[in-house]
């Protein structure tokens, strides 16, 4: 494997990134978790099952 593979890739082995692909990383989950909580929500009204 060769030392250099990517320009992310440190010297020692640690990934360095910048920090607005962290906050995307981290705005893209929380999107994800409120559109599967918002759809479960809609399914279980919408299934009847709240009566």
């Amino acid at each position: 494997m060769s030392s250099n593979t990517s320009k992310y890739y440190g010297e020692n082995g640690i990934h360095r990134v910048p920090l607005w692909r962290i906050g995307g990383f981290a705005l893209n989950n929380t999107a994800t978790n409120l559109y599967l909580f918002l759809m479960n929500y809609v399914a279980y009204y919408l299934g009847g099952l709240s009566a």
